[in-house]
């Protein structure tokens, strides 16, 4: 007899999850690749060092959807990293008597922890990321959103940059605002109006400039 074929308990979910994003994403070349939803689901993880920027942010993407947060900072953060927090996160921060960038593997820590304080569940949404570079080196931007609701507590406005090399995150923006929000509907609507643009909206406000 073949020996039964392990799934992974997220692999219905997580796929679900994939599909929403690629939704989102509206670059081409931004899109999340197919292949690290599987190499994560198998649990087959590359060398930290082989893997592209666009490997790098999506897995950390994935693995923060799934709540593996240690293994998204063992894989994908530098040691060496340096982290600006803006925002609710920062406000926290500041009352807790922090102040300045957060350096290192406890810097990603701290903010780690200070988002799951603030939005404790999994409900985050994907508005849209942008990705260039090569191989080796490369910067992300991306748009997000959070809402739960069980509390109603909602983030539009979330934007996190990243500059990544050789295998992990070197640098690394975070802005989001904590809120409380009226519904999902709402939510969605006000979320997909920050999108970034598309080439074809692009386009259009260009020839109405003409």
């Amino acid at each position: 007899m073949k020996p039964a074929i392990r799934t992974h308990p997220l692999d219905s979910w997580l796929r679900d999850e994939f599909r929403k994003i690629d939704g989102n994403v509206h670059d081409a070349r931004s899109k999340p690749p197919v292949h690290v939803l599987e190499y994560i689901l198998a649990g087959q993880y590359p060398a930290i060092e082989a893997r592209s920027p666009a490997e790098v942010y999506w897995e950390h993407i994935l693995l923060r959807y799934m709540g593996e947060v240690a293994l998204d900072i063992e894989r994908n953060y530098s040691p060496a990293l340096k982290l600006s927090l803006m925002g609710t996160g920062a406000d926290v921060l500041m009352a807790e008597g922090h102040g300045g960038p957060l350096l290192g593997i406890a810097g990603i820590e701290t903010s780690a922890r200070v988002l799951n304080q603030l939005l404790p569940t999994t409900g985050y949404t994907i508005v849209d990321t942008i990705v260039r570079g090569n191989d080796r080196s490369g910067w992300v931007t991306e748009q997000w959103g959070y809402f739960d609701p069980a509390t109603r507590i909602q983030v539009r406005d979330g934007i996190d940059t990243f500059q990544i090399r050789h295998g992990r995150i070197q640098t690394k923006m975070i802005h989001y605002t904590v809120e409380t929000g009226s519904s999902y509907a709402e939510f969605s609507r006000d979320a997909a109006s920050c999108a970034f643009p598309t080439a074809a909206r692009q386009e259009r406000a260009v020839s109405l400039q003409m």
